[in-house]
């Protein structure tokens, strides 16, 4: 049975799917340390913005630019 998100009335498979949703869409954005440099969407995970970075941004992640601009992130 799937879990409903009382923010958004998203419709989520576990609650740790439920957990991860509301942490990542919901949570304050002062929280949130990791920027996208293509689209400045903020994410409180590295992952999160990696996962962000290889669904929507796959094309421009091959770019020299763009490669320059995530390793001196580090």
């Amino acid at each position: 049975m799937p879990l409903i998100c009382h923010f958004c009335k998203r419709r989520l498979k576990s609650t740790n799917a439920l957990r991860r949703h509301i942490a990542s869409r919901h949570s304050e954005i002062q929280d949130k340390q990791h920027e996208c440099y293509i689209c400045i969407k903020s994410f409180k995970t590295k992952w999160s913005l990696s996962t962000h970075n290889s669904r929507f941004h796959r094309d421009l992640r091959q770019s020299k630019e763009f490669i320059k601009i995530e390793s001196s992130d580090h």
